[in-house]
Parts: structure tokens; C-alpha cells; sequence
């Protein structure tokens, strides 16, 4: 369960600037905020998904927008669009939606995702088995 207390009254600003934004449909939060794992250096990740397509400059306007709202510079703001399918179903998976447009399509999309990753995820659980295990053979053992 996500602790999201200490920014309350904050997810609501957030909650009216993204109903404000036309081309948001849902928004997570992930990562470590508002969870046992947050530390004193946690940022707030947000997963946003559009309806369309940004540019890199709107992508990067949004970000100043909604840190702005947020009243901090430690946000992460990832393009559920663009994001790689591990991002995407982390977002899904181990999230908490705090906005939501048009259910419709974020179920379409979260069935999208999970038909992708379990396409995939033997192939992303080996190679995240080998980047471990090479680095516990680099640090560990030399």
C-alpha cells in the first residue's frame, strides 16, 4: 500500500492540472515515494499517459508544469507512450493511479502492456539474471 500523506493535498493540484490537459488520459505514481523503501533522496515518479503523441519540447514543458504544481524539482515524469514495455508494466504493476480520464483506454492500454510483457518477460528476467550476476562476479569476487 502507497503511503501518499505528506503529498495529499498536492495530488489534488495535480488531479485538476491533469483534467485541465486535454491530451492526459492517466497518470501512476511509482518508485519508492510513498512506500516502506522511500528514503530522504526518494523523487516522485509519475507514469503519464497521453492520448497522443508530444513532442520532446511539450514532453519537457509538462514535466516544468506538473513540478511546478507539485512544488518540487525531484519529479520524474515518464511518457507511458514512448516508455520501454518493463517501465509500462512496473508503472501498472507496482503503481498507484491517481488520475484517470477515459477508463476505456487505459484498460486498452494496460491489456496491451500485459499481452507485451508476458510476450517478453522471460527474455527481460535473463537479462536483468545476467546483469546481476556480472555484477556480483565484478564486485564481489575481484
Amino acid at each position: 500500500m502507497r503511503d501518499l500523506s505528506q503529498i495529499k493535498e498536492k495530488i489534488g493540484h495535480l488531479q485538476t492540472f491533469f483534467h485541465q490537459q486535454r491530451q492526459v488520459m492517466t497518470v501512476y505514481i511509482f518508485g519508492s515515494f510513498g512506500t516502506s523503501e522511500q528514503s530522504p533522496l526518494s523523487d516522485i515518479d509519475l507514469a503519464v499517459l497521453f492520448d497522443s503523441n508530444l513532442s520532446l519540447l511539450d514532453e519537457l514543458r509538462f514535466a516544468a508544469e506538473v513540478s511546478s504544481v507539485l512544488g518540487r524539482d525531484d519529479v520524474d515524469v515518464i511518457n507511458l507512450n514512448k516508455a520501454p514495455v518493463y517501465i509500462q508494466h512496473r508503472a501498472i504493476y507496482s503503481g498507484s493511479r491517481i488520475y484517470e480520464k477515459t477508463p476505456e483506454k487505459t484498460q486498452d492500454f494496460i491489456e496491451n502492456v500485459l499481452e507485451e510483457y508476458h510476450d517478453y518477460e522471460f527474455i527481460y528476467r535473463k537479462f536483468q539474471d545476467d546483469c546481476r550476476l556480472g555484477l556480483m562476479e565484478e564486485y564481489l569476487d575481484g
